[in-house]
């Protein structure tokens, strides 16, 4: 199950990219407390996305990952745990979308409700995105907007972006 939830999460991060997010697997959540961190996270206009990739049913049920601290939040599931996640979510938190892997692909089942987050969690999170060797020209891509304009934006956290 490891090997498959490992899996999940690299192709989750590859479809996110494709999608035109900046996304970083097993991003860990060193601001809050130790050990926690979301399965992928993705950050495009100026949002960002928390995904938590459960493998089975008793993963869903066990209080481990929930670190939906995103302005989005999904749970992803195999095709098999559709219904399991469906009555978690209902359940537990309703405010979190449902995103099911059938096949290789990503189906969103349920949207998220969006949720504000404050600046500092916002700007945590945002640095650990860039901290993985994101080049600049990336990072604007994504933003839409020109280098300069990133220089500026992104002035606070320059030691940690690449060239």
């Amino acid at each position: 199950m490891a090997e498959y939830h490992t899996m999940m999460i690299y192709n989750l991060c590859e479809h996110l990219q494709e999608q035109g997010f900046i996304a970083r697997k097993e991003h860990h959540l060193w601001f809050m407390d130790k050990g926690k961190r979301v399965d992928c996270v993705g950050y495009k206009d100026k949002e960002i996305s928390c995904f938590e990739v459960k493998t089975y049913r008793e993963d869903i049920y066990s209080g481990n990952g929930r670190n939906y601290v995103g302005n989005y939040n999904y749970i992803v599931v195999p095709d098999y745990l559709r219904y399991d996640a469906e009555q978690y979510v209902e359940a537990e938190c309703p405010y979190i979308g449902i995103v099911e892997y059938e096949e290789e692909e990503f189906k969103v089942r349920k949207l998220p409700v969006f949720m504000p987050i404050n600046d500092t969690l916002w700007k945590n999170i945002y640095r650990g995105l860039i901290m993985k060797n994101t080049t600049k020209t990336e990072i604007a891509k994504v933003l839409q907007i020109n280098r300069i304009t990133l220089d500026k934006y992104l002035s606070d956290y320059k030691d940690y972006i690449a060239s």
